[in-house]
């Protein structure tokens, strides 16, 4: 939002108000720390704007420097306007993965045909190693935990 330091605020007409949930992590060995972001953008097609200056909200708060992960479901295409906003500082697991596997498309409504595209990201900034990335389409019984593929990404620290 427009004040994202107030808990539960919301702007740009969303109809529910949108969060980002951080945390740093440290090594315990190296004790090098690394932050991690998670995020669920606003989802109504007429939201663009609203994801557009989240992202750049996000981008604005993100440290300069240090290892950083943001995930999330941005409800936007990997490669769309709101993707462009956030990855010149940050590199999609996907971009750069050797081994993938799983879809493009992440969101499949409980129903696992996913769509054509990939809204739910892994981006990061860190000299680590990817090992894979994938887009987990399992199910139990023709069952799925949420209406969105999970996204997996394996990194060598």
């Amino acid at each position: 939002s427009e004040t994202p330091d107030k808990p539960g605020s919301s702007s740009w007409n969303m109809s529910l108000p949108r969060m980002v949930t951080w945390a740093v992590f440290e090594d315990l060995v190296t004790k090098k720390q690394f932050g991690y972001y998670n995020t669920h953008f606003a989802h109504r097609k007429e939201d663009e704007e609203a994801r557009k200056k989240a992202a750049a909200v996000i981008a604005s708060r993100m440290p300069k420097d240090g290892q950083f992960v943001l995930t999330g479901d941005f409800n936007a295409p990997a490669r769309g306007d709101v993707y462009k906003i956030l990855v010149p500082a940050l590199t999609d697991v996907f971009s750069v993965a050797k081994e993938k596997d799983g879809p493009e498309g992440t969101f499949h409504g409980f129903k696992g045909n996913p769509g054509k595209d990939r809204i739910d990201w892994i981006l990061f900034k860190a000299p680590w190693r990817l090992k894979k990335a994938e887009v987990i389409t399992r199910s139990k019984n023709g069952r799925y935990p949420s209406d969105h593929f999970p996204v997996l990404a394996i990194f060598s620290l």
